[in-house]
């Protein structure tokens, strides 16, 4: 399907009211160029970290060329650059990771030797390497923003439904999880527990580091 005739049919519905924005996710140069002239992209996605740059070819610079913001997925390699995954056992026997080349065991024990320089420099400076390589990557440009993957600790309920038994609840905007099992809804401030994360619906994720015990939208 061509990206005019794609993008044509969201811009009828931008039209209709029922949308608001449009974004792309994982496409190329010449595509986002294609889509941009048919009507206003105001984001793209694609994966993005210390080791995953081949975006800075031509996909980053056509986006700031067109004035598009950037959403950088994958901000930690899928957790690589935490430097907690560094042999497959790491990994629960159902992760898809598993399967990815970066973490086959033929390949994860090369990879390792990258996290040494990062392992230094989060230790001269106090911090994590999933932290500096966050930091690494916002530094790249104002117009690049990141996504994180929500920790969530027991399980979700319906839509709109509240927190229930120290579960996590999960609202029309979003998802918001805790450990301590109070209510929370998505968008508020959320304060209390470790390893907590928040996602609202309007595509800001607040919130990335597992240490931090008070999140904002």
């Amino acid at each position: 399907m061509p990206i005019e005739d794609t993008v044509g049919a969201m811009q009828r519905l931008v039209e209709q009211g029922k949308v608001r924005y449009l974004a792309l996710s994982e496409a190329g140069a010449p595509t986002i160029r294609r889509a941009h002239k048919v009507h206003p992209i105001v984001a793209v996605e694609t994966e993005y970290s210390l080791w995953s740059r081949d975006v800075e070819t031509e996909i980053l610079p056509a986006c700031r060329e067109l004035g598009v913001g950037y959403m950088a997925y994958a901000p930690l390699g899928r957790g690589f650059l935490t430097a907690t995954i560094k042999h497959v056992d790491a990994l629960m026997a159902r992760d898809r990771r598993r399967e990815h080349p970066r973490f086959l065991p033929e390949n994860i024990n090369k990879n390792n030797s990258l996290l040494t320089a990062l392992e230094t420099i989060a230790t001269v400076h106090q911090a994590t390497p999933a932290q500096v390589a966050l930091a690494w990557l916002l530094a790249q440009g104002s117009d690049i923003r990141h996504q994180a993957a929500p920790i969530y600790r027991g399980k979700l309920h319906g839509r709109g439904s509240a927190a229930k038994r120290g579960r996590n609840c999960r609202t029309g905007r979003g998802f918001c999880a805790r450990g301590d099992g109070r209510h929370a809804l998505s968008g508020k401030t959320v304060e209390g527990a470790g390893d907590l994360i928040a996602v609202v619906g309007n595509g800001t994720t607040t919130g990335c580091v597992a240490s931090h015990r008070r999140i904002l939208e």
